[in-house]
């Protein structure tokens, strides 16, 4: 996933000159260039970017960051850049598991203590390797009849309110790159899908419209000639008839502006074997996304 010069200036509260300064002088990190001469950065740049925003608000000069940076091992054993580095490399199973135990009880408090400990990780990591896992673990509960309607309710509040304020920290209805309107299946309540693909597509510099779940056709041909997308993206959890989501995407395809795309993904779209019409992508893996034109 790449992210754009203005994303990781809000991300990492380095001024857009800084950074260019850096990679002129230091070559700390090597952003990837496009046709259209915007700077495409990589998680891993992020990370490396952070790191060097941590060490200069504890006193190092930013050369002495580099110099860190580059060789881990000058850094302090038992200092803050090394516990956020380790944190930055460790695998998430430890924070979905105190998380959902947190969240099960009903305890923010806990539940925020968790979260700050990885605060430092790009957003793409945390949706993709703690968010999601959790709310897939809960529905299993909730199916196992191990976790109850109101546990299964106030956990996917919770992450709604976090998703939320990705969108707002990334700037996603300020953004001056393509747009996305994002919504759900008609019938489908399960939006975080949609979220979580309106915070993907905002790091890229996407400008997004969240429209929330369950919206019908009609509404949403009249929203995509109103706003005229690049994109129209619609989540679909639950499993619907092959033949309604055929009916369906060919009902909303045919409707929208001539420049917009309908993407239709989730993991209700499993085993769809039905016509794709032109300028429609129907996948399971929202990473398919960033490898279509817009």
């Amino acid at each position: 996933m790449g992210y754009r010069i203005k994303t990781v200036s809000d991300l990492t509260g380095i001024p857009k000159n800084t950074l260019i300064a850096w990679e002129r002088r230091y070559g700390i990190v090597a952003p990837e260039r496009h046709g259209n001469h915007y700077r495409s950065y990589s998680d891993d740049d992020l990370a490396v970017l952070r790191r060097l925003k941590r060490l200069t608000e504890e006193g190092y000069k930013i050369s002495e960051a580099v110099l860190i940076v580059r060789r881990p091992g000058l850094a302090s054993e038992g200092g803050p850049s090394a516990l956020s580095d380790r944190s930055e490399s460790a695998s998430l199973e430890p924070a979905r598991r105190d998380l959902l135990q947190a969240l099960l009880a009903f305890s923010p408090l806990r539940a925020e203590e968790v979260l700050q400990r990885y605060a430092s990780l790009p957003y793409t990591r945390l949706i993709v390797e703690l968010y999601f896992p959790v709310l897939r673990a809960v529905g299993e509960g909730w199916i196992a009849g191990n976790v109850s309607m109101a546990q299964e309710h106030y956990v996917t509040a919770f992450c709604r309110e976090r998703f939320m304020a990705m969108l707002m920290q990334l700037g996603a209805v300020r953004g001056t790159g393509p747009h996305a309107i994002c919504t759900t299946y008609p019938g489908d309540l399960h939006e975080l899908g949609a979220l979580g693909t309106a915070v993907q597509l905002a790091i890229s510099g996407w400008r997004i419209t969240y429209l929330g779940p369950n919206l019908p056709a009609s509404e949403l041909h009249k929203t995509s000639h109103a706003v005229k997308p690049d994109w129209v993206c619609v989540s679909m959890v639950v499993s619907a008839p092959e033949a309604a989501l055929s009916a369906y995407i060919e009902e909303v395809s045919c409707a929208l502006p001539k420049r917009s795309w309908l993407v239709v993904g989730g993991a209700g779209t499993s085993g769809y074997q039905g016509p794709v019409p032109k300028r429609v992508l129907v996948t399971q893996d929202w990473r398919e996304l960033m490898q279509e034109p817009v």
